[in-house]
């Protein structure tokens, strides 16, 4: 059982978890929230219970004044009696409020150590390319950052990704070895149809790997999924995914409403493991004229961790639901993004959430 605390904003403040132990509840678990303005969170304290509440972690969050984030910090609860630093993570933005850098450190007793960093480009205020370095200290090569893996992105004239590449920096040749690779492919309604995964060979050229492909009814409702994996010699189907979609009639407007282009903050916040996304999709409701519609979660690295929708979509109001049992704690950020059928952006929208497992 998970009990829930808030303030007179609506934010959650507590939230105490109990487990049932004989004939009752026992507490179990708690987490204490502060806030540093609106719904960004500045401090979130985890206690056991033993008798008593007993501090175990803190984590600490710094944001500018626009609201990005430059700061996470993990704290644990030593020897019942102060906090140590245990791992930080800082943050860095360019000019159009990209992230470019992300830097791990680990705490110690005199400071702070380097531990790895992701360094992100950008063209055109696209994402070109995201670096993964480690401090060399950490494994005997000296006091540098040196070179792991990195991903290039490739996209079309509409600004649509269609080759994300990923390479390994091999220190003994000193250049990048290609690794996987992904190909996109869209049809004349701006539908993503398939995408191909390629690996690198030992004869140094690409060879496929798995292949997913798209169908999309009239109404640009996605309807079918296909993945496949390739033998050597031709494409084997292994699984296949169908949508069904009902239409909704009967439904009479004397004055067709006006809905605007909006995105709600998720609920609940934090959540574990589960929370819903609404949004509204703005237009004269009558009308019925379908937009490009995509829902897309990131991580802090700004790497795309989940794909919520991404389909043609008529004016309304909807829910998605996200699971996210299988990623780990910490703040998340979905994006809304509308296009018209001319594949002009119209409407975009970015909000946080924050995962606590």
């Amino acid at each position: 059982m998970v009990i829930y605390n808030y303030d007179n904003s609506d934010r959650v403040i507590e939230k105490i978890t109990k487990t049932w132990s004989m004939n009752d509840w026992e507490n179990y678990w708690r987490e204490l929230i502060t806030y540093f303005k609106d719904d960004l969170i500045e401090t979130i304290t985890y206690q056991e219970w033993d008798g008593s509440w007993i501090n175990k972690r803190m984590e600490k969050y710094q944001w500018n004044s626009i609201n990005l984030q430059t700061e996470y910090l993990i704290q644990l609860w030593f020897d019942n009696s102060y906090w140590y630093n245990s791992e930080k993570y800082s943050y860095s933005y360019d000019q159009n409020n990209n992230l470019i850098n992300n830097l791990h450190t680990i705490g110690n007793d005199t400071g702070w150590v380097n531990d790895y960093q992701y360094i992100f480009t950008y063209e055109n205020n696209l994402l070109s390319q995201w670096l993964y370095q480690y401090w060399g200290e950490n494994y005997g090569y000296g006091s540098r950052w040196l070179n792991g893996t990195r991903m290039i992105y490739d996209y079309d004239d509409d600004g649509r990704p269609i080759d994300e590449t990923q390479q390994k920096w091999n220190s003994e040749s000193s250049q990048w070895i290609n690794r996987s690779r992904w190909l996109k492919f869209y049809n004349n309604l701006n539908f993503l149809v398939s995408i191909h995964i390629q690996e690198w060979s030992d004869s140094y050229e690409w060879q496929e790997s798995t292949l997913d492909s798209m169908v999309y009814d009239s109404h640009g409702n996605k309807i079918e999924v296909l993945s496949a994996n390739w033998d050597g010699t031709s494409w084997l189907f292994n699984s296949r995914a169908l949508y069904n979609w009902i239409p909704v009639t009967g439904i009479e407007h004397k004055q067709p409403p006006i809905i605007s282009f909006i995105l709600l903050n998720n609920y609940p916040n934090p959540f574990n493991p589960t929370t819903t996304i609404s949004y509204s999709i703005g237009a004269n409701v009558e009308t019925g004229h379908a937009m490009s519609v995509q829902l897309i979660v990131y991580n802090l690295l700004g790497q795309k961790v989940a794909t919520l929708v991404n389909e043609k979509q008529i004016p309304g109001r909807y829910s998605v639901t996200l699971d996210a049992s299988q990623l780990t704690s910490g703040v998340y950020f979905y994006k809304l993004i509308v296009k018209s059928e001319n594949n002009k952006e119209i409407f975009t929208a970015v909000k946080k959430m924050i995962l606590t497992k």
